[in-house]
């Protein structure tokens, strides 16, 4: 079962926006039909093969950006860098918080 208040802290941290550094439309126009900004909080490792529920191993990604790394070409190159992105950018939010 996946933790509803790690996917939801994954949201908040994201401010809106995807957090993959390759996104071409990081700023999204699109929203929810409950208004919030259309992304998807992703398991660095997939959760199903043992991918932690925790905030620093995933990352929000729009819907192109989930694509891209659950089915795109270079997926494997671009998960590991998704990896070092959400472990900084939760280490961050966190001393934010605090």
């Amino acid at each position: 079962m996946r933790n509803r208040a790690a996917t939801r802290a994954v949201i908040i941290r994201s401010r809106g926006q995807c957090e993959s550094p390759e996104c071409l439309l990081p700023k999204l126009p699109y929203r929810t039909t409950a208004g919030e900004p259309l992304l998807e909080a992703d398991h660095i490792d997939d959760h199903a093969g043992g991918g932690r529920d925790h905030p620093a191993a995933m990352i929000a990604l729009c819907p192109n950006c989930h694509a891209n790394k659950t089915r795109g070409a270079g997926r494997a190159e671009l998960t590991e860098r998704l990896r070092w992105v959400a472990v900084g950018l939760h280490a961050a939010w966190e001393a934010s918080i605090v």
